[in-house]
């Protein structure tokens, strides 16, 4: 008894609604002397129902995107998070492992310093940092298939896939590091007599060669 309760209280807007139209069908129905200026407001209104709808519908999806990117993008630098890391990797693992020779590379960079910049400078000053070098990231590892991650803190992940028709993930990783010594966004230059803080960067890099259909994910 009491599941038919629920059932029942679960249904019934759904039957009021299904009563209203039958009501209106049949009164429709029933009205021969409905005239042509009277259909066409009712196709009108009928119309302007739906164009509302379809507004609904457009926001609902916006809103779905900006709850997607929140679950999957780290807020402050706009990269992938833990969660769009692992989301990704696993399809771009099963694509390469379709292909022959395929090399897969992970690289982890830690930022020097950071720490003496957020106690010196302030945290505004290391956000600001985080996302200049979230940027210098995405300039130099461009390409469809490379992941690039925000662990946590100051430390990141770059997974890049099919090497082989590319430059060598180590010159990448040296052009950054380049990129970071000529840059003034990575110098910084306490008051009094304190001596400059360059903040650099730490790189670890591990190279897998992916056998074709080798689709396990680890």
């Amino acid at each position: 008894d009491g599941h038919n309760g629920i059932t029942e209280k679960a249904v019934r807007p759904l039957r009021d609604k299904i009563d209203r139209l039958e009501r209106t069908i049949a009164g429709l129905e029933s009205d021969a002397n409905l005239s042509a200026d009277n259909y066409s407001a009712l196709v009108l209104q009928f119309r302007a129902v739906v164009a509302e709808k379809e507004a609904e519908i457009v926001a609902l999806e916006g809103k779905i995107v900006r709850i997607e990117e929140m679950a999957y993008q780290d807020q402050l630098t706009r990269l992938l998070n833990r969660r769009g890391r692992d989301q990704m990797f696993a399809g771009e693992y099963r694509l390469a492992a379709k292909q022959v020779g395929t090399t897969m590379a992970a690289v982890l960079i830690d930022l020097d310093l950071f720490k003496t910049v957020n106690d010196i400078f302030g945290h505004a000053a290391g956000d600001e940092t985080l996302r200049l070098f979230a940027l210098l990231l995405r300039t130099h590892f461009k390409r469809s298939t490379d992941l690039v991650v925000r662990l946590g803190g100051d430390e990141f992940l770059v997974i890049s896939f099919s090497l082989k028709a590319h430059r060598s993930i180590q010159e990448l990783c040296q052009e950054l590091i380049e990129a970071m010594r000529q840059s003034n966004d990575f110098l910084f230059t306490p008051e009094g007599n304190g001596a400059p803080i360059r903040v650099t960067a730490s790189i670890g890099i591990a190279i897998k060669h992916i056998d074709a259909g080798d689709e396990t994910v680890n």
